[in-house]
């Protein structure tokens, strides 16, 4: 019974892990994402000399960067959160398993315990039978 449970409880614990390595590579990706736009952002040239209308566009492609820029540092802080979130779900799943692994251990070494006594016992009355005799 504690093995089969033991079983899925240890794929249990698989497939958080593997959700938590999606989580992680998702908020690496996400991290890159925001150097892109805040490196676009610095590469964008300021030319004097140039007409009003192109400074006018330059503004509002910076604050549409800007905006860019925000709504990706959002996106990071719930990507680090769902991974933080799969961390703690991993670690929690982890702590049942090894607790099943022990009682799993603890029952083993018992039916040892009790196979060692019994296979005594045996031996002790087949002694027992042979010295009366």
């Amino acid at each position: 019974m504690i093995t089969k449970y033991l079983t899925m409880q240890t794929q249990r614990l698989e497939e958080i892990g593997q959700r938590k390595q999606t989580q992680q590579q998702k908020e690496k990706l996400e991290q890159e994402r925001l150097q892109n736009l805040q490196e676009l952002r610095k590469s964008m040239p300021v030319e004097d000399g140039q007409t009003a209308a192109y400074h006018q566009q330059r503004m509002v492609m910076m604050s549409h960067l800007t905006d860019m820029i925000d709504d990706q540092k959002q996106k990071i802080e719930i990507a680090q959160t769902d991974h933080l979130m799969e961390q703690q779900a991993l670690l929690s799943q982890y702590r049942k398993v090894k607790s099943f692994e022990l009682l799993q251990n603890k029952e083993r070494a018992e039916q040892d315990r009790k196979e060692r006594r019994d296979e005594q016992r045996e031996t002790d009355d087949w002694v027992s039978r042979a010295h009366r005799k």
